[in-house]
């Protein structure tokens, strides 16, 4: 589907049954619906999708192709994009399977991560700290 970003419409533009899709399938289909629309005037800045492995492994697919073509050129390609006829295409995952994915995760395991900011000392984030964090937040009551 498409919605505008100045107007404000949503637009069914086709429907495709994903459970037997491979990821060069899901490229081509991907592709194929950007230069459709592109072709009716409109453009496309980002395309969103979930984090399902065929999903992924097809934006991967078009993000590692435009730095072939890069590298080609002998030039370094500094940006998470792919091209479709001339025009750069952002990817952005969808939020809210982005938040359940780190929610089921940190259910089961701890995070580690780096603070780059006190000289990349790696940290841990744990489940319980999202727990305590909503108990102080409740015991304000209407003012949280």
């Amino acid at each position: 589907m498409i919605k505008g970003i100045r107007a404000n419409y949503i637009q069914p533009v086709a429907y495709y049954f994903t459970s037997n899709m491979n990821e060069t399938d899901s490229k081509i289909i991907k592709t194929d619906i950007i230069k459709l629309i592109q072709d009716t005037g409109l453009k496309i800045l980002c395309t969103v999708c979930d984090q399902s492995t065929v999903n992924v492994g097809a934006i991967n697919d078009l993000l590692r192709e435009e730095k072939a073509r890069y590298q080609r050129r002998g030039m370094e390609c500094k940006k998470d994009v792919f091209l479709v006829q001339g025009q750069e295409i952002i990817q952005i995952y969808d939020v809210p399977h982005q938040l359940k994915g780190l929610t089921n995760n940190l259910l089961m395991k701890d995070m580690t991560y780096k603070d780059f900011n006190n000289k990349g000392k790696e940290k841990v984030f744990k489940w319980h700290y999202l727990q305590q964090l909503y108990a102080a937040d409740k015991s304000f009551g209407e003012l949280r």
